[in-house]
């Protein structure tokens, strides 16, 4: 997550938004009231449309003196002639809580088409994530990740005499093999697996042997 983000007012003109987005090297700027409370995000999407406005204008007044003129097209572009970042900004935002799960992060981001996501606590923006963030998780070691999944077996009372699981990771890949006292343990065993992070698939070679409890 990136922490020091540069957010802009609803009133912050086009070239101030702009400039916003370039300094905090994200594809989005967060727009907020005076309170400081997240109101709408603007997109470097948003600002694209006037880039083109030239060529728009050109077609529509064509468009008009041949009776075709498109006003909903006009309407859907309407971007293209904001001046500041209230007329620009996306709303309502699509956010993320600090204590919120990457994989969720993801899932939101992945489901809505959006590259960042800003990190709210209490109505004021803390952060921004993208997918960037997203995916540096699954960058860590595979040592790095055999230890995470081991510690947090053992931090579920997942341990022996009473479990014996033994966990592997080659490219994120986790191997869990072993023994499960019922079934329905294996299946919350392979569920904390699957969601921790860096995690990229699962080979289940864990048994049930009732026997071992």
């Amino acid at each position: 997550m990136t922490k020091k983000v540069r957010c802009v007012r609803p009133d912050t003109s086009f070239k101030e938004t702009a400039l916003a987005l370039v300094e905090n090297r994200l594809s989005g700027v967060p727009v907020v009231d005076r309170q400081g409370r997240l109101v709408g995000i603007v997109s470097e999407a948003d600002l694209l449309p006037r880039e083109a406005l030239d060529d728009d204008l050109l077609a529509s007044a064509q468009a008009l003196f041949e009776g075709n003129f498109d006003w909903d097209a006009l309407f859907k572009n309407r971007k293209a002639v904001a001046l500041t970042a209230g007329e620009l900004m996306t709303t309502p935002v699509q956010t993320a809580a600090p204590h919120t799960l990457l994989r969720q992060v993801a899932k939101r981001l992945s489901e809505n088409r959006l590259r960042v996501l800003p990190v709210v606590d209490h109505g004021k923006v803390v952060g921004m994530v993208t997918r960037h963030d997203v995916l540096k998780v699954y960058c860590a070691s595979d040592a790095d990740t055999q230890c995470n999944v081991k510690e947090a077996l053992e931090h579920r009372g997942y341990v022996s005499p009473r479990y014996c699981i033994d966990a592997t990771v080659h490219e994120g890949i986790v191997t869990l093999g072993g023994t499960m006292i019922d079934a329905e343990s294996l299946h919350r065993v392979v569920a904390l697996v699957r969601a921790m992070d860096g995690v990229v698939a699962i080979r289940n070679l864990l048994r049930v042997d009732s026997s071992a409890g």
